[in-house]
């Protein structure tokens, strides 16, 4: 990905953490991925099971 769509993403929960905090609380988040955020879905979710 390039700067500008980081920096895109970044405005983006910026204007709108507090609505997503009020509807999911102190849980919010998005998933893990691994220390360094490179692990696929997949083998994430089997670690969970």
């Amino acid at each position: 990905m390039n700067a500008k769509l980081y920096q895109q993403i970044q405005q983006f929960y910026d204007v709108s953490f507090a609505l997503w905090e009020q509807i999911w609380g102190q849980h919010l988040h998005h998933s893990y991925y691994g220390l360094d955020g490179s692990e696929k879905k997949t083998a994430v979710r089997l670690k969970l099971i």
